[in-house]
């Protein structure tokens, strides 16, 4: 049985708890979903990503913008509103080593855009290290295959019409957060956002792919297309594929789209809930290999050591205890660009 490691987790979750219930108190997103304990474990994937990338990506003087495929509100509320946590938007936005040239968050749901507004023009003038000002991010309401592929034209209007410096320096480069809840980015979609340099960090719902196959081929649910739309197309994904050959076809579709360079790491639900899904950093091949990936490699063994239930528990420990919002402070070794983690 392994023994996690309390304090390390909760340093991580002390981040994302503080200002939590301030900004649920600011929006009022009444369709607010509800996740299990283990999504604080994709979030610390998330803050670690945005860390390691903004220091790499300033170094080579890009322009970096932020995209999220599915934003939400701006918090995560877990079992039921048991725990609330900061979202994926104002992680992005609070970690930064530097503001990114501008953040581009997609939500198709209504009232959670509003409230994601709403949670955001707070963070601008109320916490201190949310970097970015009020025209640095900009929530678009709408269904993400449909805006996703347009960031790339924002973004050239944003920089007066190009995109691009001489093999990528000067020029605009964006890490985009694809939070799938099931297959909802269809991989057209990405394709066409990879017209522009930059990363992926993907949620592949594994498990969830897996019963939804399994559910169309027991004829309990009709119809192949979100699935394929989900792997491009590809009729090989309905050939009795096994859940192994289902993940690496996705990552040849990767490949196809020149992010050909990846590493993944397994997030585990509870003993409850036995649930599983993969997150994928995915970026283009460099002679020199990526640094991030390399980084990655190492930190897989931390997140895929723990589950929901370490979380649960470490958070029901913490209640009324106070929490600080940097992960990783300036005066730690560990803001080295790969150290520390």
């Amino acid at each position: 049985m392994h023994q996690p490691d309390r304090e390390w987790i909760q340093d991580k979750l002390s981040s994302l708890t503080a200002h939590a219930d301030e900004l649920q108190r600011v929006g009022d997103a009444a369709d607010e979903p509800n996740f299990g304990p283990w999504t604080a474990l994709k979030l610390i994937v998330l803050t670690a990503t945005v860390d390691v990338y903004t220091q790499i990506i300033h170094d080579y003087d890009f322009d970096p913008y932020y995209v999220d495929a599915m934003a939400g509100s701006g918090i995560t509320e877990l079992d039921g509103g048991r725990d609330t946590l900061i979202g994926s938007p104002i992680v992005a936005g609070t970690v930064a080593h530097e503001p990114f040239s501008k953040m581009f968050l997609i939500e198709q749901n209504e009232e959670r855009a509003e409230a994601l507004r709403d949670r955001l023009e707070f963070a601008t003038e109320e916490i201190d290290t949310f970097t970015q000002s009020r025209d640095e991010w900009v929530v678009i309401e709408g269904d993400t295959n449909e805006e996703l592929p347009s960031i790339p034209s924002r973004v050239r209007d944003e920089r007066g019409g190009y995109l691009g410096g001489q093999d990528g320096q000067d020029g605009a480069h964006h890490l985009a957060f694809i939070d799938n809840e099931r297959v909802e980015v269809e991989f057209d979609s990405l394709r066409r956002l990879s017209s522009m340099w930059g990363d992926l960090l993907i949620n592949y719902q594994e498990k969830g792919i897996n019963r939804e196959i399994g559910l169309i081929e027991s004829g309990e649910k009709d119809g192949w297309d979100e699935i394929l739309a989900f792997f491009d197309d590809d009729a090989h994904i309905q050939r009795d594929s096994t859940p192994n050959e289902r993940f690496e076809l996705y990552l040849g579709k990767l490949d196809s789209i020149n992010r050909s360079e990846y590493e993944s790491l397994t997030i585990h639900g509870s003993d409850e809930h036995p649930y599983g899904y993969k997150m994928i950093y995915a970026t283009r091949p460099t002679g020199g290999g990526s640094e991030y990936v390399e980084f990655m490699e190492t930190y897989q063994r931390k997140i895929e050591a723990l589950t929901g239930d370490d979380i649960e528990n470490v958070l029901d420990t913490m209640k009324g205890t106070s929490t600080h919002l940097g992960l990783w402070s300036p005066d730690e070794d560990s803001q080295s660009r790969l150290g520390g983690f």
